[in-house]
């Protein structure tokens, strides 16, 4: 049979926010949890003595103070702050957390097989795609009547390893395709490696950038 530790552990998984980590033992009655809260997300801390739930929630990074109801065992957490990103799920943009060390990792592809042009996606931030024009200038110069001047941009978020890539439709006469999908001006998508935009009658391949 399992022990009422177990039973209220358990139940504490199943009904309340996630358990935030172990504690440990410091000084005395106090106690630290190990694992740090992100931000604004709201956990459960288990008291290590009367192993009663408790709600906790990180306002900052600095340390926060916890007083079970119960025993009054003091127990002490910190707050982990995280980069935010715009992520596009069902036509909605999200916040997602994310890390600060990736480092882009992309190149956009077009031409013939004899004219083959590449842009090396070698800095995060937003990089512009439109046809050639001396004054409004776009980071891709795209050789290209029917692409209208800094049509599209995508931006290179870091994330983990490497970057998210988010490409939005700024300006656009003639129908922006991702993989034979149109995107309509104001419209959001993150491009994954071999992805394919239609800009005009140019077609550009999404790729990973060898190291």
């Amino acid at each position: 049979m399992e022990d009422k530790k177990q039973i209220k552990i358990r139940i504490c998984q199943t009904k309340n926010p996630p358990i935030l980590g172990n504690t440990e033992l410091v000084k005395d009655d106090i106690y630290v949890v190990k694992n740090k809260a992100l931000i604004g997300n709201t956990y459960t801390i288990i008291c290590p003595k009367c192993h009663h739930p408790l709600m906790a929630k990180a306002t900052s990074a600095k340390p926060h103070k916890k007083v079970c109801n119960i025993c009054n065992t003091v127990i002490y957490y910190r707050g982990k702050e995280m980069p935010l990103e715009e992520n596009k799920q069902q036509g909605e943009v999200k916040k997602l957390p994310t890390t600060k060390y990736g480092k882009p990792d992309a190149r956009l592809v077009w031409g013939s097989i004899f004219n083959k042009k590449i842009y090396d996606i070698i800095r995060s931030g937003e990089h512009y795609i439109g046809r050639c024009d001396s004054e409004v200038k776009s980071d891709v110069s795209i050789n290209d009547e029917y692409v209208s001047r800094r049509s599209i941009v995508i931006n290179a978020t870091p994330k983990g390893n490497g970057c998210d890539y988010l490409l939005t439709v700024k300006n656009a006469t003639n129908p922006i395709l991702v993989n034979g999908v149109e995107k309509r001006i104001g419209e959001s998508i993150y491009l994954n490696f071999g992805d394919t935009i239609l800009v005009g009658n140019t077609t550009l391949t999404f790729k990973k950038r060898s190291k």
